[in-house]
């Protein structure tokens, strides 16, 4: 009988280290709020590019790196998007490969 009563023991000891150490049982303070405000900066000027008036068009024969980034491989609505993305690659005679990765 004592023997399994300090094997009991032990093991409740163990598991009280380790969630001490693990900070089960800890309440969490909050950090103080701040008493003043934090001083305003100012952010870094945007660099913006310059906006095309209409619709970007592509040349035919200018080389575009086209990749088509589906969620998953092997399912009809992204299989039908390659299948497009591939007939646009040959129509606009894009030297570089198509890279269709999922």
């Amino acid at each position: 009988m004592f023997k399994n009563l300090r094997v009991l023991v032990s093991l409740l000891t163990v598991a009280m280290v380790l969630l001490t150490a693990c900070g089960g049982g800890q309440a969490t303070t909050a950090a103080p709020a701040p008493t003043e405000a934090p001083a305003a900066t100012a952010a870094p000027a945007a660099t913006e590019a310059p906006q095309p008036s209409g619709p970007v068009k592509a040349t035919p024969g200018q080389a575009v790196s086209m990749v088509l980034l589906p969620k998953f491989l092997g399912i009809l609505p992204f299989d039908q998007a390659h299948t497009g993305a591939t007939e646009a690659a040959t129509e606009l005679k894009n030297p570089t490969e198509l890279q269709f990765l999922g």
